[in-house]
């Protein structure tokens, strides 16, 4: 298993991943743009888990630039 920083690149992979998820809604927050423009608000604080090549596992944080 590998941690890496969140790419755009990784958005159909996440998504998929998401959508096996029993009871997680997907937002339209969570369309490829609004993730594109949360990785850029927040560089360096989102990670995925990867076993090989494969994500099977998120972790999103952000900040809102007061806390």
């Amino acid at each position: 298993m590998k941690y890496e920083c969140m790419e755009i690149t990784d958005y159909e992979q996440v998504i998929d991943l998401w959508k096996e998820i029993n009871g997680l809604k997907i937002r339209d927050a969570d369309s490829f743009e609004g993730i594109k423009k949360y990785l850029l608000r927040n560089p360096g604080l989102s990670f995925v888990a990867k076993d090989e090549d494969k994500i099977v596992g998120t972790i999103m944080s952000g900040h809102d630039g007061k806390r």
